[in-house]
């Protein structure tokens, strides 16, 4: 798999393709740690950037990575791979959101504030953590690229087709 080295923009279809499991018994370890770096290295671009999903990169494996600051304030692995989310509560909290698909565009998304979520490093071992707040955001965020979905599918449906309206006025 080779890196797109840039980071896809809507409406690249690729971006509404769920994504795949990563097989760690027959998958090529030295390809995932390939896939990572360059992703890793893409997300440094972006000196706003919080996290990729690999079908932001144009990687069609469910796996993302975080930057190093969040990973290390956390105390999270910079590769996320194989996660499933979690909810812990049924209550949603409304923050402002963007993403690194949209350029510029920062909505209101509500979400859950407490998940777990099960994930494997990018070694194969298997973690299970509660996450709050901001990483919580973050992690329910890059989990909905991996299955296909983005941000503004979490609007309204009017605004999400004024917003699409839009950008496809504006071309990005």
């Amino acid at each position: 798999m080779k890196a797109t080295m840039k980071i896809l923009k809507y409406p690249n279809k690729n971006l509404t393709i769920p994504t795949v499991n990563w097989d760690f018994v027959g998958g090529n370890k030295t390809e995932l740690i390939q896939i990572a770096d360059n992703m890793l290295t893409l997300l440094k671009t972006k000196p706003d950037g919080v996290a990729l999903a690999a079908n932001q990169a144009g990687y069609n494996i469910r796996m993302f990575v975080l930057d190093d600051k969040t990973a290390s304030e956390y105390s999270l692995p910079q590769t996320i791979v194989n996660p499933v989310i979690n909810p812990i509560e049924a209550n949603l909290v409304e923050d402002r959101e963007g993403c690194l698909s949209f350029p510029g565009l920062y909505f209101p998304i509500k979400r859950h504030n407490n998940i777990s979520c099960d994930f494997y490093d990018i070694d194969g071992n298997k973690k299970i953590v509660i996450l709050e707040g901001f990483v919580a955001r973050v992690f329910q965020h890059e989990c909905e690229h991996l299955d296909g979905k983005l941000y503004i599918d979490n609007l309204p449906r009017r605004e999400r087709y004024q917003i699409i309206g839009r950008i496809k006025n504006r071309g990005f």
